[in-house]
């Protein structure tokens, strides 16, 4: 099976965890990046509303063609207890190409379950499997059991 692994991270713990997932599913990655980053706390502040206000933002072209993909797997932090404004613009863009998703989360305490029922309903997919982390069990390593065991559920 053909897999993308496509993420936004702003901290870098979604990209961990996409670039740990990659590795074990020998999968493609690609980085949503913002085409106007909101930066400091202002741009935190920004972001966090954008979120929970449901707007996207404008984002990059991808390097990979998300059709030639049986799996996409979607990773976002939690912001004000849903997706990043990146993913859900990735997720809006691309609707119509995608055949097959999971997704993938990662957050201070909350808001995964509320964030994958968008991604849910924007990607007009039921995701094959979906998993969340904690992001200081990411910093420190101990998630690493947990996304072999959601990789390995992937593949099959």
């Amino acid at each position: 099976m053909k897999t993308l692994v496509v993420y936004y991270s702003k901290t870098g713990n979604t990209g961990t965890v996409a670039k740990e997932l990659a590795q074990t599913m020998s999968a493609e990655i690609e980085e949503v990046i913002e085409t106007k980053p909101k930066e400091g706390i202002v741009g935190m502040i920004i972001a966090g509303k954008d979120a929970a206000l449901q707007n996207s933002t404008p984002i990059n072209d991808l390097k990979h063609n998300v059709a030639d993909y049986d799996l996409v797997v979607i990773g976002t932090p939690i912001w004000a207890w849903t997706m990043a404004n990146p993913i859900r613009a990735f997720l809006e863009k691309n609707k119509p190409n995608l055949k097959k998703v999971a997704f993938f989360a990662t957050m201070g305490n909350s808001g995964d379950k509320r964030a994958f029922s968008h991604m849910e309903k924007l990607s007009g997919l039921i995701p094959a499997a979906a998993i969340s982390f904690i992001d200081g069990k990411v910093k420190n390593g101990e998630f690493k059991t947990a996304l072999a065991e959601f990789g390995k559920k992937l593949t099959g």
